[in-house]
């Protein structure tokens, strides 16, 4: 990416089922060193897109026009006191735009959408290996949370909660 390059950000819509397939595939590569074909990427982003229980958003980060990062996150309103949080499950910016300035611009364009809403806190984990992850929220003010347990529910643990009547 040219340096000076303009970095835009908008919420997906039903006329981005190509950069969401796209930009989901680089996803899969990156993390499980695989990813579905062209075609069944294609439908799946657009069922995504169209999901009624997807409470998820995609932000989608273009530079001159190109696909190179996606936002994945949630609204949750949890209380009255405190106003909700946004949860920032997916961040990623391709290989070729990292040290755009891509990264901080999905971030900024969160936490605009957060305040716009009134909430005022984005949660997020970070995978223990991703070190580069974790200095880059550092760099952007982000506090390591101490007091927190991330608990997951996969595989045989998922389905004999599932199973349970």
């Amino acid at each position: 990416m040219s340096q000076g390059s303009r970095i835009d950000i908008a919420l997906a819509g039903p006329d981005d089922v190509e950069a969401i397939a796209a930009l989901f595939a680089a996803i899969d590569l990156h993390y499980q060193n695989q990813t579905l074909d062209p075609e069944e990427a294609l439908e799946k982003a657009a069922l995504y897109l169209r999901e009624p229980d997807n409470g998820a958003h995609y932000a989608i980060a273009r530079i001159d026009g190109t696909p190179v990062g996606l936002a994945c996150f949630a609204l949750f309103r949890h209380g009255l006191i405190a106003t909700g949080s946004v949860f920032l499950k997916d961040l990623f910016v391709t290989e070729a735009a990292r040290g755009s300035g891509a990264g901080e611009a999905l971030m900024q364009f969160v936490a605009r959408y957060a305040r716009d809403r009134d909430v005022t806190r984005i949660d997020l984990s970070v995978d223990v290996p991703n070190t580069g992850a974790a200095r880059f929220y550092d760099r952007l003010g982000g506090r390591l949370e101490d007091s927190k347990r991330f608990y997951r529910f996969i595989g045989e643990a998922f389905a004999k909660l599932a199973d349970k009547g």
